[in-house]
């Protein structure tokens, strides 16, 4: 097999959706696994994917566990944003700090932004996601690694999960990040999210789907669209017994509109 090349056409996004079988050696191509017990995953007591039916999760008592994406061909002077979204499994003690390096390992790797800590109050609790993003500009152009490193210091179980990675070009319109949905019923739900730092001049849409594999394009038709300085929206019609996904943009004018 010949050495992975590196990725050059962005946005690039990782869901773990394309690998076959999940376990501790169960990854995508060209992502290296440095320490620890690291292994993809489906649905459990303690964690869920964030979007499709499979995530990557890092085990309980971890010292400085890293996982490396495939390499990046980038520009120097070039803003780019590494993100993905994070879940706790309500234990306390989680610390994960995210690097890039130019070699595909942590020595000499150099540590981007601030710890992040997953949610939870020490008893197993399955958290919603919180979403990490960390911005970029290297220096030389060349090929980039960037890696999640995980520490668990208090021994305390279970898991850490992680899903839906991207690498991309920094956007002028930055998405917002949706929350947990309240006051569901039967037939009807309120959807919220945080507020963009773009501060969208021509507000939001959202479109809901019961479509759970759905990853929307620029094109997908919204649901409906809210007015700037507004974060939540009333949905009715729902269908009993029923699991929905929902998804927010922002606007930041006519013609620029976030992922």
């Amino acid at each position: 097999t010949t050495a992975c090349a590196p990725i050059t056409t962005l946005p690039w996004n990782e869901g773990f959706e394309g690998i076959t079988t999940v376990g501790t050696t169960a990854f995508p191509p060209c992502w290296f696994k440095e320490n620890g017990d690291w292994a993809t995953a489906l649905t459990s007591t303690y964690n869920t994917p964030k979007s499709g039916t499979k995530y990557l999760r890092d085990s309980w008592s971890a010292t400085n566990e890293y996982m490396w994406t495939p390499g990046f061909q980038l520009t120097a002077g070039t803003s780019y944003d590494f993100s993905f979204f994070m879940q706790g499994d309500g234990h306390v003690g989680w610390a994960v700090d995210v690097f890039y390096n130019t070699v595909q390992n942590s020595v000499n790797a150099t540590q981007i932004g601030n710890t992040n800590v997953p949610s939870g109050a020490g008893s197993t609790a399955m958290q919603p996601y919180s979403f990490v993003y960390n911005t970029f500009v290297p220096t030389t152009t060349g090929v980039y690694y960037f890696a999640v490193r995980v520490n668990q210091p208090s021994g305390t179980p279970w898991y850490v999960a992680f899903d839906d990675f991207k690498v991309e070009a920094s956007p002028s319109c930055v998405q917002p990040i949706t929350q947990p949905a309240t006051n569901v019923t039967s037939a009807t739900a309120t959807i919220n999210w945080n507020p963009s730092s773009s501060l969208p001049v021509n507000g939001y849409d959202y479109l809901v789907t019961t479509d759970l594999a759905l990853v929307p394009s620029d094109t997908s038709t919204p649901s409906g669209t809210v007015a700037a300085g507004i974060t939540s929206a009333n949905i009715i019609g729902l269908t009993g017994s029923t699991t929905y996904k929902y998804f927010v943009r922002s606007l930041c004018s006519a013609s620029d509109k976030s992922s």
